[in-house]
């Protein structure tokens, strides 16, 4: 018995283990949908319920969710995915709806709208394809199987129609299939409908089920795996759905969804029945075995009453529906075990019929029509379905007979049969609804048909068979008739009901009736008319038939456009009700109205006869056209009174100017005005007469003004002049001495200015002017006068001019260069003799000044010495108190205007005071009366001059030798003279009333008793400080004549940037100037510049600045320019032509056969040395370099050509060996890098450009000075070791190739390997980024640095001034040669030679920065 009982326990723990314990499980069901339009699925609850309670019997405690909205639907799946470790399985059941767009399937929630679902499903439905991948990221479970009973052809949406190509693609899950271990069942196929039995559950839910409760067990192993069920759910549902459904599986895996047990259970009831008779088990044993045989509490003590009372429960609640269970109460009801070993064969295969018996019978009603049928077995009643089971428990051994029949099923037969007593059996039965027949015929025939709102396929008269027991909603429809509907009851089965529709026809609309416009109505207004007509009925629609075109509408108006004048338009309205009936109204016409010529045209202007007009006139008058057509007008103007000549033709507008019309004269006008239809309209002829001629208005405005006094000798003399009727005006210009004028010194003259010269000292002159009109009409001015200016007592006055200063004969100082043009823009005085002693005692006298020593010579008309610089001023400022005039200094010998300000414009100083250095020379040379003496008044210095040779040696009274051109005395000689000015270098570009107001010197010019003739020439000059006293230093008084006139020009441009003939690269440059006015207007500039010598192109008008911006200048070409300079009182003074030349473009231009071409690299950043690693240790460390400046370099290596031409150009004794192998395009060998430097110095000096390299080899910048920054460098010379390795890079545009332009080395460069061990004519590789050709190979170059180690940190401009290995070591070479392997082309590679040496394989290109 121990045995027996080890053998029960161990099976009923073999069957408790064997359960889905490693599954994880979510079960969805959504059967009510919030949107009524959606069909509602409650089948799809009890589906997804059913499916949850067949897992539960296979040990798997699914969460099961109901009617979950999108928002839940996502939660749910997210923790789903997340809750399987790596050795469980996934199981995901849904039941409801799902729809397909664009091959995306879609899981319908309870909350969806179907307004969205069709258009933008992604806003309220779950994407399946697409939520699946993002939570396969999740998954970790070894095997997913999804199960998914929906139908997804579209027909979700009450009333819609299906889609027509509907797909759940299954290609849409490959890629999870692929990705993951994924099954998938899908209750069809994409383009089928997921049907429901009668009572609304699935067909595919159902079969299932039984599937996994083992009618999918076809092996009759204890393992039902997917497969297997996917099988026997593709026999039974196609079976079931007469092929309309097909259930789909994707995937292959052999994942196990259940346990067959049911041979296990038969063999354990049989056991657990023995033992009990045998009394072999206590009650706690058997309450233990059948809790975990059939998972539930046993709940009475009885034992044949528990476990007999507990499974025929089982039964009733319909959640075992094994035939296991049904075999064990057929054994615990008869208290014996099933001897089914000790049948025979032949009891097995015919059994005996018994009518009664202890076989036990199980009938299942398979749907909800079943539940209304009674059951009768062998024609005996046994009872209803009605609670969906019956059991009958008394038949015997044999083939028995069962009959299924109702009201409302049609009557169905099943045989069954027991084998052995004990047996149990269990049959479903699925019930078919009865039906009767309905015949549809309608009046008229062929009659569209709906059935409970749907629509039959075929027209009347038609058959459709019918359910029994329901109402169904008939409908017909025929177009052109009407819509009738009716209930039809079916009673009974199997009966025709016919039913015979009368359609009635649709009614037609009343006609109607046209009120406007009336009919054949005539001149109807042109634009748009708005058509009426009547009509009684309402929600019609109307078709407005109007000339040739249709317009539909639902109101009794509609407005057309009729824009033709004369056209006759016909219309008519169709009416048109809610059944498609029309009914035409009658046809109405009408006729617009003809065109209407334009409105006379009137009121004119000027106004008819209207006298004294001006000689310039707008016509004018007013038209209109009555259609409010365009119109345009011709006007006939002329002296005729019917004039016929054509003035305008065609014009818009309604005004014409007429200008030069004769004076005194009647003119005659008229208008004709057209429409754009073609009609016409003549306006009348009008006149008018214009003034009579008038004489020119008086001449005014005058300059200088009227009684105007210290005139300067030269005046422009300037007046207004206007004429009332816009005559042209000439000019008399009558001038003299006399208030009578008769002298007239300018006849008709167009300008209203002229210019006097060469006036008289204190003299008054008297003018008028006479204008002129071109009628004859002259008007005579008022008599004007003016004084010119008195010249102080023993002053001469010096009138402006221009000069060049300095040393114009060659002979001279340092200190007199450059010569250069100075211009004054005033007059001045200066003294016609040095001060004297008596002049100076004087002021010594009045101010108590101590007297200078006359060092025993005598005082009086000898010129005063000893004397410094601040005696002299203090000396100018007593004098011009003394004739109440402003100071010309302040304490601290700073000049002062005549308000008191200090200033630097000399013009305006009004008071005494020392000339200007400038102003010293301009006088001794003879002002603008010079005859270029190199003393001043002769070129003989004894006639002018008391100098050493004939002096004295000592003073001479003032005035006793010869004067000057401009009569004034001893500026050569007898004293030198302190000027205002501090000594400072002479400018090179023209000046302008020059000063130089700073400095430790004040200078003074003119020589001396004491001096040789060199120092008395009138460029000699000298300075010292300002209380310096000398026997042979005095000095001479000065003064500005104010200016007392009208306004005066401004002053000439002058100090240009660039500075004349300069030569500059053209970039973007300024031109900058300076210019002054004398009475301070503000001033604007027209600047003019172009290639002629005398530039007309002005490039800017009215600006302020005195400045200028250019840019996109050409190469090599000289341009010219100049400023007009405009004061606020329209007085302009044109400036000098400068000029500035610009460089050659040395990329493009050859100036001489021996110049290389050159490639321009612009400045920019890299890394240099060994970016690519396995490089030598001195092309490390890595390291940026930046170039803040432009540089030019060789585009090929300087060929045997170019150098040779240099040695012939500088008799070299030898010239490089070419080593046999030919020279001329073949770079340049066997040349040191003193050669090289030697050749750039070279190139340089035949440019014209600064020499680059000094004798020791150092670089010199453009001023010849040492430097160690390439960038200040502009002669040729070699690249910087930098330069060359960002020129052989590709400079700014590198592709970071290895070798220069290439990775493939034998592209760009000749090398060892394809050299034949020589050198190759340059140019005939591949060039790199920039252009630029045997960077790699053909000869190693020079480069200008000495050879170093790199620096760890960033580098700007590098060069190595300083070699590694102590002066006179390396200079760098880079580049490799054709005698060198690969890795000796690369960029990066870098070897050094002493300067001296000369090889086969040593050349070098040229470089020059750009400046």
């Amino acid at each position: 018995m121990r045995t027996i009982r080890w053998f029960l326990t161990l099976t009923i723990l073999f069957l408790a283990s064997l359960t889905l314990s490693s599954t994880k499980a979510l079960v969805i069901g959504i059967g009510n949908y919030s949107d009524s339009t959606i069909e509602q699925l409650p089948g799809a609850i009890e589906d997804a319920r059913a499916f949850a309670e067949a897992l539960k019997r296979n040990g798997v405690e699914p969460k099961i969710k109901e009617n979950l909205t999108l928002s839940q639907l996502n939660v749910e799946l997210s923790k789903w995915a997340r809750e399987g470790e790596e050795e469980d399985i996934l199981i995901l059941y849904f039941a409801g709806h799902g729809y397909t767009l664009k091959d995306e399937p879609y899981l319908i929630p309870s909350d969806a709208n179907s307004g969205y679902i069709r258009e933008d499903p992604d806003k309220v439905a779950y994407n399946l394809s697409k939520g699946l991948k993002e939570l396969s990221e999740d998954i970790v479970a070894k095997e997913v199987l999804i199960i998914i009973d929906a139908c997804y052809s579209g027909s979700l949406i009450k009333g819609a129609r299906p889609l027509q190509d509907p797909r759940i693609s299954e290609f849409s899950i490959d890629s999870l299939i692929k990705e993951k271990s994924y099954v998938f069942l899908l209750s069809s196929k994409s383009n089928e409908t997921s049907g429901q039995m009668d009572e609304g559950r699935g067909h595919f839910t159902y079969y299932l089920l039984k599937g996994i409760e083992g009618e999918a067990n076809r092996d009759k192993d204890d393992k039902i795996t997917v497969k297997e069920v996917y099988d026997y759910l593709r026999e039974e549902v196609r079976k079931a759905t007469n092929n309309s459904q097909t259930p789909v599986m994707v995937g292959d895996r052999e994942i196990v969804i259940a346990w067959d047990l049911r041979s296990q259970y038969a063999e354990l009831a049989g056991l657990i029945i023995t033992l009990n008779r045998e009394e072999k088990l206590t009650a706690e044993q058997l309450q233990l075995y059948t809790k975990i045989l059939f998972q539930k509490e046993s709940l009475d003590n009885e034992l044949e009453k528990k476990v007999r009372g507990y499974l025929l429960n089982y039964l009733k609640d319909k959640n075992l529906t094994s035939l296991i269970a049904q075999t064990t109460v057929a054994m615990l009801q008869s208290g014996t075990t099933p001897q089914t070993s000790q049948q025979t064969q032949s009891q097995v295969t015919t059994p005996q019929r018994q009518t009664k018996g202890n076989c036990l019978l199980k009938i299942i009603a398979g749907n909800e029509l079943a539940k209304s049928g009674t059951v009768e077995i062998d024609g005996i009643m046994e009872g209803t379905l009605e609670q969906g089971v019956l059991v009958v428990d008394h038949l015997g051994v044999g083939t028995h007979k069962i009959v299924l029949e109702g009201e409302k099923i049609n009557r169905l037969e099943k045989e069954i049969t027991f084998n052995y007593d004990y047996g149990a059996l269990e049959v479903e039965l699925n019930a078919e609804i009865a039906t009767a027949v309905i015949k549809i015929v309608t009046i008229p025939p062929n009659a569209k048909i709906w059935i409970d709102g749907r629509e039959l396929s075929s027209r009347s008269p038609w058959q459709e068979p019918v359910e029994v027991g329901k109402v169904y909603d008939l409908e017909v429809l025929l177009e052109g008739y009407g819509r009738e509907t009716r209930k039809v009851n079916v009673p009974k089965k199997g009966e025709l009901i016919e039913q015979s529709i009368t359609i009635p026809p649709y009614p037609s609309p009343e006609k109607p009736v046209l009120t406007y416009p009336a009919n054949n109505s005539k001149d109807i207004p042109v634009g748009n008319i708005t058509l009426k007509w009547e009509s009684k009925e309402s929600n019609l629609t109307y078709r407005v038939e109007f000339d040739g075109k249709t317009y539909t509408t639902t109101n009794k108006i509609y407005t057309v456009s009729a824009n033709e004048r004369g056209k006759t338009y016909s219309w008519k309205v169709v009416a048109v009700n809610e059944f498609g009936k029309e009914t035409t109204s009658d046809e109405h016409s009408f006729r617009t109205m003809d065109n209407r010529a334009p409105s006379t045209p009137s009121n004119p202007g000027p106004s008819d006869k209207a006298t004294n007009q001006p000689l310039t006139v707008t016509l004018s008058w007013d038209c209109s056209d009555p259609d409010g057509d365009a119109l345009t007008h011709d006007v006939y103007f002329g002296t005729s009174s019917n004039p016929t000549a054509k003035a305008s033709t065609n014009q818009s507008g309604k005004t014409l100017s007429k200008g030069n019309l004769s004076a005194g004269t009647t003119y005659y006008w008229k208008v004709v005005a057209k429409d754009s239809k073609g009609g016409t309209i003549e306006g009348p002829v009008w006149s008018f007469t214009t003034q009579s001629n008038r004489a020119p208005n008086a001449p005014s405005n005058l300059s200088p003004a009227n009684n105007a006094t210290n005139q300067p000798l030269t005046v422009t003399l300037s007046w207004d002049c206007s004429d009332p009727d816009g005559d042209t005006l000439t000019y008399e210009v009558y001038f003299g001495t006399n208030s009578n004028l008769t002298t007239k010194i300018s006849t008709s003259q167009s300008g209203k200015t002229l210019s006097r010269s060469n006036l008289s000292i204190g003299t008054t002159y008297y003018w008028k002017v006479v204008a002129k009109d071109s009628k004859g009409a002259t008007t005579e001015g008022p008599v004007w006068r003016f004084t010119t200016l008195t010249v102080p007592e023993r002053m001469v006055l010096v009138e402006k001019g221009s000069f060049t200063m300095g040393d114009t004969w060659g002979d001279g100082y340092s200190n007199e260069k450059p010569t250069h043009k100075v211009t004054f823009t005033y007059d001045f005085y200066i003294g016609k003799y040095e001060t004297t002693f008596d002049e100076y005692d004087a002021f010594c006298n009045a101010t108590g000044k101590s007297k200078p020593k006359d060092e025993g010579w005598g005082r009086g008309k000898r010129p005063v010495i000893n004397v410094n610089w601040w005696d002299a001023i203090a000396y100018c400022n007593w004098l011009s108190e003394k004739e109440r005039l402003p100071k010309a200094y302040d304490s601290n010998g700073n000049l002062l205007d005549k308000d008191g300000r200090i200033t630097t414009d000399i013009t305006k100083v009004l008071g005494y005071r020392l000339p200007t250095e400038a102003e010293w020379e301009y006088v001794a040379r003879g002002g603008n009366k010079s005859k270029g003496y190199k003393y001043s008044g002769s070129d003989n210095v004894g006639d002018v001059a008391w100098y050493s040779s004939n002096s004295g040696g000592k003073t001479q009274e003032v005035g006793t030798k010869a004067p000057n051109e401009l009569g004034i005395y001893d500026m050569s000689g007898n004293v030198w003279e302190w000027c205002s000015d501090w000594r400072g270098n002479y400018s090179s570009s023209a000046q302008t009333n020059p000063y130089e107001n700073s400095g430790s010197d004040r200078v003074f010019r003119g020589g001396s008793w004491f001096s040789n003739a060199t120092y008395v020439r009138v460029a000699s000059c000298a300075n010292g400080t300002p209380t310096s006293t000398y026997n042979s230093l005095g000095f001479r008084i000065c003064r500005t004549v104010p200016y007392e006139g009208g306004n005066r020009p401004p002053l000439a441009p002058y100090n240009p940037s660039p500075s004349d003939e300069a030569v500059i690269w053209p970039t973007a440059i300024t031109l900058s100037w300076d210019s002054n006015d004398p009475d301070d207007d503000t001033m604007t500039y027209d600047v003019y510049l172009d290639t002629n010598v005398n530039p007309t192109k002005k490039v800017s008008s009215n600006q302020v600045e005195n400045t200028l911006n250019r840019s996109n200048l050409s190469y090599g070409t000289t341009y010219y320019w100049k400023v007009v300079a405009k004061d606020s009182k329209g007085e302009t003074t044109e400036g000098p032509i400068w000029s500035f030349s610009t460089h050659i473009d040395l990329t493009v231009y050859k100036p001489s056969t021996v110049v290389p071409l050159v490639i321009l690299v612009e400045k920019g950043s890299f890394t240099m040395g060994d970016t690519w690693g396995g490089g030598e240790s001195d092309e490390k460390p890595t390291h940026k370099v930046t170039f803040t400046y432009d540089f030019y370099i060789g585009k090929y290596e300087v060929t045997f050509d170019e150098y040779d031409a240099f040695c012939n150009a500088t008799g070299r004794r030898w010239k490089p060996d070419d080593q046999g192998w030919g020279r001329g395009s073949r770079p340049v060998i066997n040349v040191s890098w003193n050669g090289a430097i030697a050749y750039c110095n070279w190139l340089s000096e035949k440019e014209k450009l600064p020499k680059a390299y000094d004798s020791n080899g150092n670089l010199l910048d453009k001023d010849g000075r040492v430097t160690t920054d390439p960038s200040k460098v502009l002669g040729y010379r070699l690249p910087t070791e930098a330069e060359w390795e960002y020129a052989a890079r590709g400079g700014n545009k590198s592709k970071g190739y290895k070798y220069s332009g290439s990775d493939n080395v034998g592209d760009v460069a000749w090398y060892i390997w394809n050299s034949g061990l020589k050198t190759q004519e340059v140019g005939k590789k591949a060039p790199n980024e920039l252009g630029l050709y045997d960077m790699s190979g053909n000869v190693y170059e020079w480069c200008s640095d000495w050879y170093n180690s790199y620096a760890s940190s960033a580098q700007t401009n590098p060069y190595n001034s300083k070699a590694k290995y102590g002066s006179g070591s390396g200079r760098v070479i880079r580049g490799g040669s054709w005698d060198n392997v690969a890795s000796y082309a690369r960029v990066a590679s870098r070897f050094y030679k002493t300067p001296h040496s000369t090889y086969s394989y040593y050349g070098f290109r040229i470089c020059r920065t750009v400046p």
